[in-house]
């Protein structure tokens, strides 16, 4: 996964979503996604005119079976519809921790601290290669 320390200053001015939903099968529901938005795929655009789209990926580790991750990766537009409610943006990003919470070896939980004091958490969550996204107060 790309370093996303570099977000630390810019202004978020919207997240957009792939297709999502809220419930999640019975069979995968655990800490890992509870209070999640489940998607596929999310953009978050910023003031400068940049976008950084984030997918679920797995990344091979070596001796290991492949480890759940996030691929990040530049676009120059955006070309996902649904938006992600986030009151007061634009909001200037604080913050930024890179996190593996799955304990797997490798970065699979982005937190954005933004100005208003809010927290999105962006996570790789189960059932493998879907997203969850949530916010928080800080």
């Amino acid at each position: 996964m790309t370093d996303v320390t570099h977000l630390r200053g810019k202004y978020l001015t919207a997240l957009r979503l792939a297709e999502s939903h809220e419930k999640i099968h019975p069979a995968w529901q655990d800490d890992t996604n509870k209070g999640f938005l489940i998607c596929y795929e999310l953009q978050l655009a910023f003031a400068d005119n940049t976008t950084l789209s984030i997918t679920p990926t797995e990344v091979e580790l070596p001796r290991r079976y492949p480890a759940l991750g996030l691929m990040l990766s530049e676009t120059t537009a955006t070309t996902l519809s649904e938006m992600f409610e986030i009151p007061e943006l634009p909001a200037r990003i604080e913050q930024v921790t890179q996190i593996d919470y799955l304990l797997e070896g490798t970065t699979n939980q982005i937190e954005l601290v933004l100005l208003n004091g809010r927290k999105l958490i962006i996570r790789h969550v189960f059932p493998p290669m879907t997203l969850g996204v949530k916010l928080t107060n800080v």
